[in-house]
């Protein structure tokens, strides 16, 4: 059902057709809001984003949001909206380390080489995102911990290790078994998934023959957006949903004719590039608060492109008159 944001906000867009500078404020905003839940749990001692809904979704939407507010500046000369744009880029990476995502924690190193291939990143600006990251993980003990229990299970081999029935197990050994129980435990009908719960009705079953209470058993999903469609809807599920990726960056072809087109378009690359690579270890495309932020900035993404791009069009068509 939230899928339908996107043709109604694309509507919309189309109609109003917000300045660029607007469009870019509203990301700069939701980065600084995105702050708020670290300001909170420094304040009352909390850890890893607990004052937020959502941890996972709010660490991982914070660094997409901060990473789209900065491509977006770079479609202005002026320096001051420029520095803006540092400065968002640098609330979602303190949002991102502070949440303990480690599946977003991946990709900075990603999108960091993908601007300077792009020119969007001097290295002179690499090196103060690098120095901003550097001190929060000194200057917060919570997120240093983190990391260095992470890096030690992963680099140990403990997280590949383990009983699977013990309920003592880390996030990642977790969604080992999930995976591996999700593999396992594929639907009959292939084609066409086992339904929307098939996950949880698997789990629970495996719990009733056995009478043993795992570290899965309650989770409703595995954890990995692929295998949940693949179960769930089956093969033509999944392509389905690939195929509906497809068309959606379909909308961003044609000739892109200056800096705007162009930092828009990448913005919209970006956005399903993080989601496509969050969705290794969680389920972002079925949950209901990524999913309406993903429609919401797609669709404002590509309604301005589209609108930018009539706008090109026109103008070199009166000059050719």
């Amino acid at each position: 059902m939230f899928w339908l944001l996107l043709p109604i906000t694309m509507m919309v867009s189309l109609a109003v057709k917000l300045p660029l500078k607007i469009l870019f404020g509203v990301f700069v905003l939701g980065t600084v809001l995105t702050i708020c839940p670290v300001i909170r749990d420094l304040l009352t001692g909390e850890v890893k984003g607990n004052s937020s809904a959502q941890p996972i979704y709010w660490g991982n939407i914070s660094l997409t949001t901060g990473f789209i507010a900065f491509v977006l500046s770079q479609s202005f000369k002026h320096y001051k909206i420029r520095a803006l744009g540092l400065f968002a880029l640098s609330m979602g990476l303190c949002a991102s380390l502070w949440s303990g995502t480690r599946g977003g924690w991946v990709t900075i190193p990603v999108m960091f080489m993908l601007f300077i291939c792009l020119g969007f990143l001097r290295w002179k600006q690499l090196c103060l995102c690098l120095l901003v990251l550097s001190s929060l993980i000194v200057s917060l003990p919570q997120v240093q911990d983190r990391m260095l229990y992470s890096a030690s299970h992963w680099l140990s081999g403990d997280v590949f290790d383990g009983e699977s029935l013990s309920q003592e197990r880390t996030s990642s050994q977790q969604r080992l078994d999930m995976w591996r129980f999700a593999i396992e435990h594929l639907p009959k009908n292939l084609l066409l998934g086992g339904g929307f719960a098939y996950f949880k009705e698997q789990v629970g079953k495996t719990h009733q023959a056995t009478g043993q209470l795992t570290a899965i058993t309650a989770h409703k999903n595995p954890h990995n957006e692929y295998l949940e469609l693949l179960t769930s809807r089956g093969v033509v599920g999944l392509f389905l949903f690939l195929g509906c990726l497809l068309l959606g960056l379909s909308l961003f072809k044609g000739a892109v004719t200056d800096k705007e087109l162009f930092v828009l378009k990448t913005s919209a690359y970006i956005l399903v590039i993080q989601y496509l690579l969050y969705s290794l270890t969680e389920v972002f495309f079925t949950a209901k608060y990524p999913l309406v932020y993903f429609c919401l900035c797609f669709s404002l993404l590509a309604a301005q492109f589209i609108n930018r791009q009539d706008a090109c069009e026109s103008f070199k068509a009166e000059n050719n008159d």
